[in-house]
Order: structure tokens, then C-alpha cells, then sequence
């Protein structure tokens, strides 16, 4: 970071202590920093309301994405770009897994495979590990488009790496450095967004009523990168950085906005880091996660009342409120969003379908912990579930695909653009095919 950028901050950080300790309530909630430059904003303050949205026509099937970061996409709503090839599973190849790596995420995308948990392994297509390491913190990135991987590192950098090798290409350190634990890493062209909250650590200089933050990044890695001598990015114009006034913030993205759902209000913000508006209501963001248009699916929590999915546009018009059953377990996952727009929530040992309308299909039991599920292009789930990997028609009907004897799925079973399926047990990665083992 830029001295300057430093100094801006420290002022920052200085006056917010100040304004704390005097008590004082006007303090701005929300500030951009460009450079030497901070600008106050004050959004239209839109409240969430009951409204009438056009129905969205199903998604476009995408091609050649694959599952780049955990969910599969920076909007978390777990859609696979690629179906399943018809018969039983069967292994194509599998590798031994270290007691340490506790893997959470498989990611992959062309012919690269990132198993992503406590610990990381870069892998080809054919199950040999390029490189490995260990990890510090939640997102990690795919980046096949310009052959990098991003991941946070134990300094509070953000490291983009090559995936031919594993080499650092460059870093980056986002505001406030290793005081922040950052939520989502997400890139479009030439712009990374990074966003974070802050830890609860309660430094000394705070009383016990300060408010704590959240930020969203925005790098520039226009080429030719330049880098300093130990191998920091220098940025080729001012940071940017936008700074809002709670820690329990959830983000997540499409190519056109940002959502950021905080205690009572989401941040709707573009790629610019402008905020044209935020929405108003009374709950707590409990998961979400996003659809094509940018619509708002988010589970919330309110006083006095049952837990419920929310659809919202961005705009602030309450689709529909789905209540959960009473004795329905917390999600495991933000809600998935199938292509046609039905939702599927995982919870605990149970699926809920959800029509379009907001009106729920099915529950049906799972065979054992749900280690991750994925919406596949033709509507049903793949899901992994205990010791099995199986799949869900639209009307709630179970196969069953592959069963890991003694073993627990712990991640989501993701296809590939070649057939596969890849998942992870906590000793196994498995490459799984419906084809003849060994034919290419």
C-alpha cells in the first residue's frame, strides 16, 4: 500500500476513535477513499416493501465456467455450468489426502483442480499436485482467464499465484491489512474486488460501543503488472476503498453490483464502488446469495418471528417471504438457485425445494451430513450426502450415483467440463466418471 493511502487511513481510523469517545451519532456510516481523497456518501434509503416483480425468464446455461470459488460463482447461488453424464459413478482416480487439509471447497475450472480447506493443493485433470500450501482464511479464486489463482496469505495479503505452477505473480494488500477477515475475492476485466470484515479483536483505543466495519477493495491489474522488488502490485491508479459501518457483513456478486447485507440494511454498490441505494428492514443476514438479474435471495432473522427466505430486486420490492417450518435446522449453505430460479436450501439432514413462487415443493431427508450441493443445468441437485454422492429430480425423487464406503463427503461434488465429477472425502479427493475407467 501506498504511504499516502496509509496516511489516509491512520487519519481515518483517528478521527472515527475521536468521534466514538465523544459519543457523537452523526458519525458517516459510509466513506470512499480514492487516493488522498474521502467522500461522505448518503445513499437513497430505500425500505425492503411487498411489490410486484416481473417473473425473470430462466437463466442462459453458461459455458466454460466452472466451480471458481466456494458456491461456485461470486454470487454463491451454486449453479454448475456443466451436467452430469448419465450411469453409475465410478473412480477415475483418486489421491491420498493429508490429515491436515480438512478440505471444505473443491474448486475447478479447464484443467486445473484447487482442493481448498485448512490446507490447499493445486492439481491437473489427471490428479497430480502441482503445488501445495497452507491457506489463511476463507475465499480462494479461480482465475483460468488470466491463469492465476487468488487466496489470502498469513501477512493480510491477497496473493495471486500462476496456474501452471503455482509461482506468485503478485500481491496485494487490501485496507487494513491482517486486521480484516475477508469474505469474497472476485474479478471482472481488469478489477479484483476484495471485501472483508472487520475481526472482534477490540483493540485498546476503542471503547466498548465502537462500531466496527467492513470494506470492499477495488485493484487494478491492468497489464503490463507491475510489481515492486518483493513482488508487491503497484497499483497504476488511485485505491479505492469503501468503507461500511458493520463487521457482519455478507457480500456477494454478479457483473453488474455488489450485495451487501448487514443487521437491517443491504448495500446495493456497483463496480465503481458507488452506492446508488440501500434497503432497509428490520432482520439479520443469516446466508445469501444472488441470481443472474442481480435478485436478492436472503435468509433472515427476526424478532419474535420464524426464520424465512427472502427475495428481494434490487430495487427493494419484496418478491416473496418464505417462512422456514418450525424444527427446520440452520442452512449449511446459501440458498441455490437453479437455473429456471427454484430455490433449494440445505438444512442439516434435509432439502427444501422451493417453486418459483416461493412456495415450497418438497422436504425430503438426506442419507447422512450434506457436504455441498451444486443446481445442475437441467434443474435437479447433486448433492453429496454421507457416504454418497446422489441426485434430486424437480419432484423430489433420489439416485443414487457413487457411495464412498466408510467415507464422508465434506465438500460439493462439482462437474467438469469433461464429465467428471470431483469431491472430497477428508483422506480422498475422487475424480469420478460414468465412463468405462481408463478411457479417456
Amino acid at each position: 500500500m501506498k504511504l499516502a493511502g496509509a496516511l489516509m487511513l491512520a487519519v481515518l481510523a483517528a478521527a472515527a476513535v475521536c468521534q466514538r469517545k465523544a459519543g457523537e451519532k452523526n458519525m458517516p456510516e459510509i466513506r470512499l477513499l480514492e487516493g488522498l481523497k474521502a467522500t461522505v456518501m448518503t445513499p437513497a434509503a430505500t425500505p425492503i416493501r411487498p411489490g410486484v416483480a416481473a417473473p425473470a425468464p430462466a437463466a442462459a446455461k453458461p459455458g466454460g465456467t466452472g466451480y471458481i470459488c466456494p458456491f461456485a460463482n461470486a454470487a454463491a447461488n451454486s449453479r454448475s455450468s456443466f451436467g452430469l453424464m448419465e450411469g453409475e459413478l465410478k473412480p477415475r482416480w483418486s489421491v491420498d489426502l493429508p490429515a491436515s487439509l480438512s478440505p471444505r471447497f473443491v474448486l475447478q475450472d479447464r484443467d486445473r483442480v484447487l482442493l481448498y480447506g485448512g490446507e490447499w493443493i493445486l492439481l491437473d485433470m489427471q490428479g497430480r499436485t502441482i503445488t501445495s500450501g497452507v491457506s489463511a482464511g476463507w475465499p480462494a479464486t479461480l482465475d483460468m482467464a488470466h491463469e492465476l489463482f487468488y487466496r489470502m496469505i498469513s501477512s493480510g495479503h491477497m496473493a495471486a499465484a500462476r496456474t501452471a505452477d503455482g509461482s506468485m505473480r503478485f500481491t496485494q494488500l487490501p485496507s487494513q491489512g491482517d486486521v480484516f477477515s475477508r469474505r469474497l475475492i472476485v474479478r471482472r476485466g481488469d478489477r479484483i474486488l476484495v471485501a472483508g470484515n472487520e475481526r472482534a479483536l477490540k483493540p485498546l483505543d476503542r471503547g466498548p460501543k465502537a462500531e466496527m466495519r467492513s470494506t470492499v477493495d477495488a485493484v487494478d491489474v491492468a497489464e503490463p503488472i507491475k510489481t515492486s522488488s518483493m513482488g508487491t502490485l503497484r497499483p497504476t491508479a488511485p485505491e479505492k476503498m469503501l468503507y461500511l459501518p458493520s463487521e457482519k457483513i455478507q457480500f456477494a456478486a454478479t457483473d453488474q453490483l455488489v450485495a451487501a447485507a448487514a443487521p437491517g440494511r443491504i448495500y446495493i454498490i456497483d463496480w465503481n464502488l458507488q452506492v446508488p441505494r440501500t434497503l432497509e428492514g428490520s432482520f439479520e443476514p443469516l446466508a445469501m446469495s444472488l441470481d443472474e438479474t442481480g435478485r436478492i435471495y436472503l435468509v433472515v432473522k427476526r424478532e419474535g418471528q420464524a426464520d424465512a427466505l427472502w427475495l428481494i430486486t434490487p430495487e427493494g420490492a419484496l418478491v416473496y417471504s418464505f417462512e422456514f417450518p418450525q424444527g427446520t435446522p440452520a442452512l449449511d449453505l446459501p440458498p441455490i438457485v437453479a437455473y429456471d430460479h427454484r430455490v433449494y436450501l440445505i438444512a442439516g439432514r434435509q432439502i427444501l425445494s422451493l417453486g418459483v413462487d416461493g412456495k415450497l415443493n418438497w422436504t425430503r431427508p438426506t442419507e447422512g451430513p450434506v457436504g455441498g450441493a451444486v443446481a445442475l443445468p437441467d434443474g435437479r441437485l447433486l448433492v453429496s450426502e454421507g457416504e454418497w454422492i446422489a441426485v434430486w429430480d424437480a419432484e423430489g425423487k433420489r439416485t443414487n450415483l457413487y457411495r464412498a464406503q466408510g467415507e464422508m463427503f465434506r465438500t460439493a461434488p462439482v462437474p467438469a467440463a469433461s464429465g467428471d465429477i470431483l469431491a472430497a472425502t477428508a483422506t480422498h479427493l475422487y475424480c469420478l466418471t460414468a465412463r468405462r475407467v481408463g478411457r479417456p
